[in-house]
């Protein structure tokens, strides 16, 4: 999608057609979204292992005001739906978070994983990265608190569930491996993950097995387990002088239950010999926003 393109550029025109209706105004709104997470991909690139550079935060800044600006533009567009309820309200407010989360986790770009690291962010990307933060668990509180955007879990496009997805494992890493980066509640965060796990296991008792939802719900609960494991051994009384060793790795095997580079692209969630969300340490981060 480029930048120049004037059909996009100035969507908003399609609807003073006489013959345009809310389904169109829908469509304008994402088209309008997709355009900024565009953007966002044009000036940060796939490299995910650099941080950001102190000259691009007010390019942060700029799009996260976009973001801003295309929520208060949208969100009482539109009325209640005969077929779809109240859904098209709160998808903005939904959608909204998604493309705030993808923006704002840029702010972790090039951050060691590692819960011992005293890496610090500047104030500036902090702010930024606490607002990856907010956006994270406002997802999460939608779907947990929300019964009719549950019920419309099974026909939504694929990409809410990787988005959820993304929400989560975001945040257990904020809580287990980025508790010196950022500042945040782990205990609450990990009160949260298991709120939606749960809720996630009711919502797709009844999808087919190999639907998407269904394997990250199980991939969700398996890895909010391994977190917990490896919090409490972080925790236990260290054992005698000669098995110290033998614990600490243990302790390095748990608290990166899934690791390996994993490239999130090429991971087929309907393979049951796979592990649960692999690609811990690097998924989240190198997860990009999709922009067609």
């Amino acid at each position: 999608m480029a930048r120049t393109d004037e059909s996009i550029h100035a969507a908003q025109r399609f609807l003073k057609c006489k013959h345009s209706g809310e389904d169109d105004a829908r469509l304008i709104s994402q088209v309008k979204l997709w355009s900024i997470a565009t953007y966002v991909l044009d000036d940060f690139g796939f490299d995910v292992d650099r941080a950001v550079s102190q000259d691009l935060i007010p390019n942060l800044r700029r799009f996260s005001i976009a973001l801003d600006t295309w929520r208060a533009d949208w969100s009482e567009s539109f009325n209640l739906n005969a077929h779809v309820g109240d859904y098209p309200r709160k998808g903005v407010g939904l959608h909204y978070h998604f493309a705030k989360l993808y923006l704002c986790a840029h702010a972790f770009r090039g951050a060691p994983v590692s819960s011992h690291s005293a890496y610090q962010l500047s104030p500036e990307l902090e702010e930024v990265a606490q607002a990856a933060v907010q956006s994270a668990k406002a997802i999460l509180r939608t779907i947990i608190m929300d019964e009719e955007m549950q019920t419309h879990l099974n026909g939504l496009p694929l990409y809410f569930d990787t988005m959820i997805a993304f929400a989560a494992v975001f945040l257990l890493k904020v809580a287990t491996k980025f508790t010196a980066t950022v500042r945040s509640n782990s205990n609450e965060i990990l009160a949260l993950i298991e709120d939606m796990a749960h809720v996630l296991k009711t919502c797709t008792a009844t999808m087919h097995r190999q639907h998407l939802l269904v394997c990250i719900a199980d991939g969700i609960t398996a890895l909010l387990q391994k977190c917990k494991d490896a919090t409490h051994l972080e925790h236990r009384q260290p054992p005698a002088t000669e098995n110290i060793n033998q614990q600490q790795n243990m302790i390095v095997d748990h608290t990166d239950p899934i690791s390996g580079g994993f490239d999130w692209t090429n991971y087929d969630f309907l393979l049951s010999s796979q592990d649960a969300m692999p690609g811990f340490d690097t998924w989240p981060m190198n997860f990009e926003f999709p922009t067609s």
